[in-house]
C-alpha cells in the first residue's frame, strides 16, 4: 500500500507548489489600496470634503506609509490637514497592517499621484480634487435690434482656472469659423474669468440659443476634468415684411377725425390711413 502513500504525498506537494506559491505571491503583492469612487458621471471630489483612503499592508511587515505627490512621507499628526492613522485588519491567524490616509479638508493642490508603500512594495493611486466652476453675473436672455452688434458675456470662477468655450447648434464658435461675424476673447476680472462673444451685423437668423461652457482640467492627473455650461438666449428684433413688400400709400384723413387701420393684423391709431393691400381709400371696417 506504499503506492497510496506516495500518491498522497505527490498530491500534497503539488497542492503546496500551486497554492503555496499563490499564497506567497499574495503576501508579496498584497499591498492594496481602497478604490476611489467619485460617483456617477464624475471624475473628481469637490474641494472641501473630508476623505479617507485605506491602504492594506503586504505580508506581515508592520511598516506601512503614505507618500504625497511631492515625495514626502505623510506624518501621523492629527492636527495636520492631511495625516495618517494606523489600523490593523483582522486576517486568518494574524492581523494585517493598514494605514489610513485622511484629508480633513481636501484642496485642489492635493490632486496628484499618492503612493502607499510597505518595505520594497509600492502601490500608487491618482486623486483628483476640483473646485467646480460656477457662473456669476451672466445674463441668460438678451434682446437687440437687427443690424447692430452685441457682445454676449459669461463669467465663471473655479479652481483649476476654467477654460471658456462658446457653442451654437452643437458647434464650437471660433473666429476662424466666420471672422467677419464672430469675435471671441477671454479676460480676467474680480469675478473670475469672463468669456466674450461679439456678433456683428445681426440678422434674424443670428437669434437663438448660445451655450457657454466652462472646462476645468488638471495637468497633474489624466482625466481630472470637470465642465459646466449655461445657455444664453439671443432675440433679434426686426421690422415685419409684407408679402407684397413694404410699399405704402398715405391717404389724408378727415380733419380732427381719427381713423383706425390695420398693418399686418396689428391695430393702431393715426390721422392717416395706410393702405397696403387695400384698394379702397376709406378706412377698413372694424
Amino acid at each position: 500500500m506504499k503506492w497510496i502513500f506516495y500518491v498522497i504525498v505527490f498530491i500534497y506537494m503539488c497542492y503546496r507548489a500551486v497554492y503555496g506559491l499563490k499564497s506567497i505571491q499574495n503576501e508579496t503583492r498584497g499591498l492594496s489600496i481602497e478604490p476611489i469612487d467619485y460617483g456617477p458621471d464624475k471624475h473628481y471630489y469637490n474641494a472641501g470634503i473630508r476623505k479617507s483612503i485605506i491602504c492594506k499592508g503586504a505580508n506581515k511587515n508592520p511598516k506601512v506609509e503614505w507618500v504625497n505627490p511631492a515625495g514626502d512621507v505623510v506624518q501621523r499628526v492629527a492636527t495636520n490637514r492631511v495625516f495618517v492613522q494606523e489600523h490593523f485588519v483582522p486576517a486568518f491567524r494574524t492581523r494585517i497592517p493598514a494605514m489610513v490616509l485622511i484629508f480633513s479638508h481636501a484642496k485642489v493642490e492635493d490632486t496628484g499621484v499618492w503612493q502607499c508603500r510597505s518595505g520594497d512594495i509600492k502601490n500608487n493611486i491618482s486623486l483628483c480634487i476640483i473646485d467646480p466652476s460656477e457662473f456669476v453675473d451672466t445674463p441668460t436672455e438678451v434682446t437687440v435690434d437687427r443690424g447692430r452688434s452685441i457682445t454676449l458675456s459669461c463669467q465663471a470662477r473655479g479652481e483649476p482656472e476654467p477654460r471658456l468655450l462658446w457653442h451654437r447648434n452643437g458647434e464650437i464658435i471660433t473666429e476662424d469659423l466666420n471672422p467677419s461675424k464672430y469675435q471671441v476673447m477671454t479676460k480676467y476680472n474680480s469675478q473670475g474669468f469672463e468669456g466674450l462673444l461679439t456678433i456683428t451685423s445681426l440678422e434674424p437668423e443670428d437669434g437663438g440659443v448660445y451655450n457657454c461652457e466652462a472646462i476645468q482640467e488638471s495637468p497633474r492627473v489624466d482625466d481630472c476634468t470637470a465642465s459646466v455650461s449655461v445657455n444664453i438666449s439671443l432675440q433679434v428684433n426686426y421690422a415685419p415684411m409684407f408679402a407684397d413688400g413694404n410699399d405704402t400709400t398715405l391717404v389724408p384723413a378727415k380733419e380732427n377725425e381719427r381713423y383706425l387701420y390695420f398693418i399686418s393684423k396689428t391695430l393702431v391709431i393715426s390721422y392717416y390711413t395706410i393702405v397696403g393691400t387695400l384698394t379702397d381709400s376709406s378706412p377698413p371696417p372694424i
